[in-house]
């Protein structure tokens, strides 16, 4: 049963990867506050039984930041990087969401983590297809194609996204997408 989900999500995740690549995944668009839709997804990370070996926190700007955002995949690109802090870090690591603003142009979303960090190697290979990172004894679970479609799909929103890490100190990732 195990491995035929994972074959599953890997055909999902295949398929969704040759939509992406070959620009044939058709945007819906909505003007949206993202202050209001980052809070529903941490609120639904918080109220995952399952998640309660990590710390979660969100840090709204202080005006109202809208964005014409396609809610689906844009709640995928943030669920996504979410689930990776928890996967690759040890429980009660702290998980920061927050939002910012430049000017009136851009949105600034950043996810952070006080985990285990990674190192140079792995932050160089992050972004690549099917690289899985330091787990990849565990066949069972991840496709390697996760964040490589978090950023296309970040791209494809007209952002840009990258990642610091310092080994023993946390990750930080940053999503900047106009407003």
């Amino acid at each position: 049963n195990d491995k035929s989900t994972y074959m599953m999500d890997l055909l999902e995740e295949l398929t969704l990867t040759f939509r992406l690549k070959n620009q044939a995944l058709p945007l819906s668009k909505e003007t949206v506050n993202l202050n209001e839709f980052i809070r529903r997804i941490v609120i639904q990370f918080i109220n995952d039984p399952a998640n309660g070996n990590w710390k979660f926190s969100f840090h709204a700007v202080s005006d109202s930041v809208e964005a014409a955002i396609d809610p689906k995949w844009f709640q995928r690109i943030i669920e996504n990087l979410i689930v990776n802090a928890m996967k690759y870090n040890p429980a009660g690591t702290e998980i920061k969401l927050s939002i910012s603003a430049i000017e009136q142009h851009l949105a600034v979303i950043v996810i952070e983590d006080d985990g285990v960090g990674m190192e140079t190697e792995v932050l160089d290979k992050l972004f690549d297809r099917y690289y899985r990172g330091t787990n990849t004894h565990d066949s069972s679970t991840g496709t390697g194609l996760g964040l490589a479609i978090t950023k296309q799909l970040v791209q494809l929103h007209g952002g840009s996204i990258q990642v610091a890490s310092t080994l023993g100190k946390g990750t930080s990732v940053r999503i900047i997408v106009p407003v």
